[in-house]
């Protein structure tokens, strides 16, 4: 294709049409992709979804669109520019037309260009993302639901596996575009969902809460709180998707002590204000650390344990307990609402008991009274004898829950 456009501008697919099979009312997909770059990847999607009766409208998001080269801090730059303008022409093509499904497809600067206009909250319909997985996925899909369809083979021009791949991202791109409404996949009904978070930790306690709540009448919607399931689940109480929540598990808030990369969202606690919530201290007693590395490096002393061959969990310092309580609490306060905890003083976690390899009594007094004398009252704090998976905890939570859905109702979201 000669004459590459400009970034972020919408170009008619003809340069692209092969098949001639669309009509006015052939669902729109909408196709981010760098040209400078994937053109004849480009021009082969294109193919297959004419073919599938699809209407393509191609948006170029090429970061070097006329073969200028960047790096370091201008690289970074041109990237947010290209990522902005690809959300511009979006914008702008469904002001003149509804837009069933959109796809992105990209390696790996073109998968961190795409990824955070696919993310936009205000986009509803289903996304597609082809790409390489250059970087870690998670923080854009987890909280949107992108669909993630890994290319195998690098997109560096046609090859058998690559054309593969693409026809069948058409494919599923072409059900998706019947599937779903224009301008949003078809609604289903998430007034009745409860949300609850939960490790392998916190496995036993949280699943049964969950079974309780269905045994209720409602739907469990359980998220791992591993940072990116954490940043889901407020992201679904943001949009006003959870009735009611249960966070079982706040491990997410000691791993932003610790972990100065953390992927947990600002919003992680205070997003959830919009309904009746009742929080425990799932797993708030240790952090994670990278498995391979040495057990006592940075953490002379300190017990811990191998969860599994990719993690290890080191116990928590009694300043640790008291910073992580304090941390809480703020996190509580700046989030008025009908909010009550529940401190099982028997464990936070699976190894925080009798014989575990972090049990820890003292640790888990000096986080309840820090959490009472900086609560300020200004949420509710019932203490248990009971460990946090026991079944009767469990019931504690959601009859809580359930009595406090019944005084408060949820706000409207925003």
């Amino acid at each position: 294709m000669r004459g590459t456009p400009r970034i972020g501008l919408i170009l008619t697919a003809t340069p692209f049409r092969q098949f001639g099979l669309m009509t006015a009312r052939s669902p729109v997909v909408a196709v981010l992709a760098t040209l400078d770059s994937k053109v004849e990847e480009t021009r082969f999607l294109v193919g297959q979804l004419e073919s599938l009766d699809l209407r393509p409208e191609v948006i170029d998001v090429s970061l070097n669109p006329h073969g200028q080269r960047t790096s370091g801090a201008d690289k970074l730059v041109a990237m947010s520019v290209a990522t902005q303008r690809a959300k511009d022409s979006l914008k702008r093509l469904r002001e003149k037309t509804p837009v069933s499904v959109i796809v992105g497809i990209g390696g790996g600067t073109g998968y961190q260009i795409i990824a955070p206009a696919l993310a936009d909250p205000q986009l509803s319909m289903p996304r597609v993302l082809i790409t390489t997985l250059a970087v870690d996925p998670r923080p854009e899909a987890s909280v949107t639901g992108i669909i993630l369809i890994p290319s195998v083979a690098d997109l560096a021009g046609l090859n058998p596996t690559v054309r593969s791949i693409l026809a069948n991202a058409g494919a599923i791109i072409a059900g998706l575009a019947r599937r779903a409404d224009a301008e949003g996949a078809p609604a289903f009904d998430t007034g009745r969902s409860i949300g609850i978070t939960a490790l392998g930790v916190t496995g036993r306690g949280a699943s049964e809460a969950a079974r309780l709540v269905r045994q209720l009448g409602f739907e469990a919607t359980v998220f791992h709180a591993n940072g990116f399931g954490g940043n889901a689940f407020a992201n679904l109480a943001r949009r006003g998707g959870l009735v009611g929540a249960i966070d079982y598990t706040l491990h997410e808030l000691t791993q932003q002590l610790f972990d100065p990369v953390s992927t947990v969202g600002a919003d992680r606690v205070t997003a959830t204000r919009v309904c009746p919530r009742v929080f425990l201290p799932g797993g708030v007693n240790f952090h994670t650390r990278d498995g391979r590395i040495p057990q006592n490096a940075g953490a002379p002393g300190q017990p811990g344990y191998s969860h599994s061959p990719a993690f290890r969990h080191i116990r928590l310092t009694l300043k640790e307990m008291r910073d992580v309580a304090r941390l809480v609490a703020r996190e509580l306060q700046e989030s008025p609402g009908s909010t009550t905890v529940i401190l099982p003083l028997g464990g936070f976690s699976s190894e925080d008991r009798p014989g575990g390899a972090i049990e820890w009594l003292e640790g888990r007094r000096v986080f309840s009274d820090t959490l009472r004398q900086a609560s300020r009252g200004r949420f509710e704090l019932i203490e248990t004898d009971g460990h946090i998976n026991d079944p009767e905890t469990a019931r504690l939570a959601v009859d809580r829950l359930m009595s406090d859905m019944t005084r408060h109702p949820p706000a409207s979201p925003g």
